[in-house]
């Protein structure tokens, strides 16, 4: 039995991953088996049936178990294993390990699996969460001041496979008025530049999964609208009166960005689309949303500069008196 054909390593995990195998052999049964390259812990097994060849696509098993926890926590590494699939597949003890990045569209810089701009905007009390490509070896983390710069750097323990950097701009000196964050390989380095700004009063930070990878953020002014839809279900019984039966109720938020340039702009609207959203509270904690958008999705407009309009939407809270 031999391999013809395997994806690439670091191939897209919402791509076809495609594994065609056989041999000249009398037709058998074929056991292929998917596990995860780490731990050895069974995946899948699928069963062919009277064949000496075969192929198969890897991708929805692997996606299903893709995990996204955005958490507010000290700057520094982490383990990106719950959003990446490090996978053997084998077949009559034949084996091809591969290791699959969460992208849709392929990240315009090396390292960082992020479609947003290099140079950010973030508030006091804000955080980032990155997702780097393996063999990131270390970081640097560079704060500007009026009278210089002061660097500290942090190593990471993840550097044989991808790996997150959370980055926190709390308890940052007062007089702190940019931040410069580095990420070196054994060859490539990539910088994010960030300028550190005031709180915006009443704005909502918004994180989703971004088509690069990542889990992206961003801060949107006041919301326009906030609204609660309610919803209630009575019954009315033998002796006239009603009584409730089941009633729910979820808030919404119009948001509305500020007016951006259209690097910005375009992954800005991927929000429209993610998997996955969140609405950041002020401790720092994440609320699952549905975000769709609003009106039309201008990117750009000649001479113009263009915001982009989103409804979010929480889970709906239900209330049964009855239950």
């Amino acid at each position: 039995m031999i391999f013809t054909s395997t994806p690439q390593n670091g191939a897209s995990l919402y791509a076809p991953l495609i594994y065609e195998f056989g041999d000249d052999a009398a037709p058998r049964d074929l056991r292929v088996e998917i596990l995860d390259a780490e731990s050895r812990q069974k995946i899948a097994t699928k069963l062919l049936r009277n064949c000496s060849s075969g192929r198969i696509d890897v991708a929805p098993l692997l996606r299903r178990r893709l995990r996204w926890d955005p958490a507010s926590s000290p700057t520094g590494f982490s383990s990106a294993t719950q959003r990446t699939a490090h996978v053997l597949v084998r077949v009559e003890g034949v084996s091809v390990i591969r290791r699959f990045l969460p992208f849709a569209t392929q990240p315009p810089q090396p390292l960082l699996l992020s479609t947003f701009p290099l140079r950010r905007l973030i508030a006091r009390g804000e955080s980032e969460e990155l997702l780097l490509d393996r063999d990131v070896l270390y970081a640097e983390v560079e704060r500007f001041t009026p009278r210089g710069s002061t660097v500290e750097e942090y190593i990471s323990n993840h550097s044989e496979g991808p790996a997150l950097f959370r980055f926190t701009t709390d308890g940052m000196e007062p007089e702190v008025e940019r931040i410069e964050v580095r990420f070196y390989s054994t060859s490539q380095e990539v910088a994010i530049s960030y300028a550190l700004t005031q709180p915006l009063p009443g704005g909502v930070r918004v994180a989703w999964v971004g088509r690069g990878g990542s889990v992206e953020h961003y801060t949107f002014p006041s919301p326009e609208v906030c609204r609660e839809v309610q919803q209630r279900s009575d019954l009315t019984l033998a002796d006239g009166c009603d009584h409730l039966l089941e009633s729910g109720y979820q808030r919404q938020w119009q948001l509305l960005s500020a007016y951006e340039v259209e690097d910005r702009l375009r992954a800005l609207a991927e929000l429209g689309t993610a998997p996955h959203a969140w609405i950041v509270g002020l401790d720092g904690g994440y609320l699952p949303v549905t975000a769709t958008p609003s009106g039309e999705m201008i990117l750009f407009r000649q001479g113009f500069l263009s915001a982009l309009r989103f409804t979010l939407t929480e889970p709906l809270k239900t209330i049964r008196p009855w239950s």
